[in-house]
């Protein structure tokens, strides 16, 4: 994996650091007690590559890449949920939206996480946003995010690739009766010949009721005005271990 994004890590405050094996995470959290927070962890290859990042809150962090043809920006973020107030819900994507407007108009966009949002399957209305490959029936915070990646020119990459829908569903019910596709990787419209693949990934070791979610994007990371470094970049996003 090149990039990790992770929802409710339940750190306090902002600020980066190194783990044993050598990656390094950037975090964004509340100053008190918190069931929020997120972190985006990346090799050492990739952190060489970041040109500046930016804690947001605690359900929103944002990078910014060095690459050979295009920079990249991501906001990893961690929605309120379906049964959320009126209020949060508008807050949220308010800001979410004026993260997007900031950010630089080349840049190849990605928007991740747990956005607590199920888009379905049924495309009409909402082509070149959704496609036919999502699972069950769009509810209102997947109305909040669809309407945000096609105002944004954004795609659901989750939703465009065929796949069986056990790669399909990214959560589970405490009881296992329930199965939704709530997790999602949005990308730029005009890159989207880039993405080789989105899926959600079984067997990882992880104490959590969400699956980890795999994007793998064609795209030549490279160290501010030096060489490119890699050919191909894995971007996966999960709830904290």
């Amino acid at each position: 994996m090149s990039i990790l994004g992770l929802s409710e890590i339940r750190w306090r405050g902002f600020g980066k650091e190194r783990t044993i094996t050598g990656e390094t995470i950037i975090y964004s959290g509340l100053d008190g007690g918190c069931h929020s927070g997120v972190a985006l962890a990346m090799n050492d290859e990739t952190r060489k590559c970041m040109m500046k990042w930016k804690p947001i809150t605690d359900r929103m962090i944002s990078a910014r890449f060095f690459s050979k043809y295009v920079k990249m920006s991501i906001i990893q973020i961690y929605s309120p949920t379906n049964d959320a107030s009126y209020e949060d819900k508008e807050s949220f994507y308010a800001l979410l939206q004026k993260e997007i407007d900031a950010t630089p108009k080349h840049d190849l966009l990605i928007v991740l996480g747990d956005a607590n949002a199920k888009v379905g399957s049924d495309s009409f209305g909402w082509e070149g946003t959704i496609g036919d490959e999502g699972l069950g029936e769009m509810n209102d915070n997947g109305r909040r995010f669809a309407s945000l990646c096609a105002r944004n020119s954004l795609f659901i990459g989750g939703t465009f690739f065929k796949h069986r829908d056990i790669h399909k569903y990214t959560w589970t019910s405490a009881n296992g009766k329930y199965r939704n596709q709530i997790d999602h990787v949005a990308i730029g419209i005009k890159f989207r010949k880039l993405v080789v693949d989105v899926r959600a990934q079984q067997g990882t070791d992880k104490a959590s009721d969400h699956r980890l979610v795999r994007c793998k994007i064609r795209l030549k990371l490279a160290r501010p005005y030096e060489k490119s470094l890699s050919k191909g970049y894995t971007i996966c996003f999960s709830h904290s271990y």
